[in-house]
Parts: C-alpha cells; structure tokens; sequence
C-alpha cells in the first residue's frame, strides 16, 4: 500500500451551489440520504 491519501476540501458553493432553487432536489436528496442510512442501519 502507498502513503497516497486522497484530500479535497471543495467550498461549499462548489458542491451544492444552486441545488436550493429548485425544492424538488432537495426533496430528492433529503429522500435518497435517508434510504442510504436506512441501509446502513444508520439512523
């Protein structure tokens, strides 16, 4: 195995920017995070 991690702090405006305008993506976010959770037994 290599010392080789992987680092990337992208800015928050660069990851979500724009995803608040339209209410259904966030509907569909919220929806597909909480099946992730579900499925990992998370909470």
């Amino acid at each position: 195995m290599s010392d080789w991690a992987w680092e990337y702090l992208p800015a928050a405006e660069a990851v979500a920017g724009g995803l608040g305008r339209d209410p259904q993506i966030k509907r569909d976010v919220e929806r597909l995070a909480r099946r992730l959770a579900d499925a990992s037994g998370g909470s």
